[in-house]
């Protein structure tokens, strides 16, 4: 819901990456603000820049249990993505580096316990898994193609 309110940003891929070796479960997805805020002045006039980027986030302490990813947010980052612009004026200052979520979140007096987060597998196969959070929607992840994961492994490098 945040960020598809009011037009103001709109979410593209999304993917996800659980390695239950390092116990760690990294989601990231791709994200453009202010795509859609023109008005019709004059023909179409473009209110504000539209720029955006890669959301990626890292949790830890991963654990499955009956059917329940458990895990703490540790961090986030956003990172550049080829085609749209980086965030005018403060790029530099903001983007490609990693903010210590965990640490800040256990640094304000109003919260009691971790970033914990706890989704629901409903449905698992080779090809498709779909998960419930804890406010009940529903999420499918479909496990991309071969030439596809092969481009944007290229594209990444």
């Amino acid at each position: 819901m945040q960020v598809g309110s009011f037009g103001v940003s709109t979410i593209g891929r999304v993917a996800q990456k659980i390695d239950f070796e390092k116990k760690e479960f990294i989601s990231t997805f791709d994200t453009i603000i202010f795509g859609l805020t023109t008005i019709p002045i004059l023909g179409w006039f473009k209110l504000l820049p539209t720029f955006g980027g890669r959301v990626i986030t890292l949790a830890s302490d991963l654990v499955l249990r009956n059917n329940l990813l458990d895990m703490n947010l540790q961090k986030t980052k956003v990172s550049k993505v080829d085609g749209l612009n980086k965030i005018p004026l403060f790029s530099e200052l903001l983007m490609d580096r990693w903010y210590p979520v965990k640490e800040v979140w256990n640094k304000l007096p109003w919260n009691k316990e971790s970033p914990n987060c706890q989704v629901s597998i409903l449905y698992l196969d080779d090809e498709m898994r779909i998960m419930q959070d804890m406010y009940g929607s529903i999420f499918i992840y479909i496990r991309p193609s071969i030439s596809l994961l092969n481009s944007n492994t290229a594209s990444n490098n």
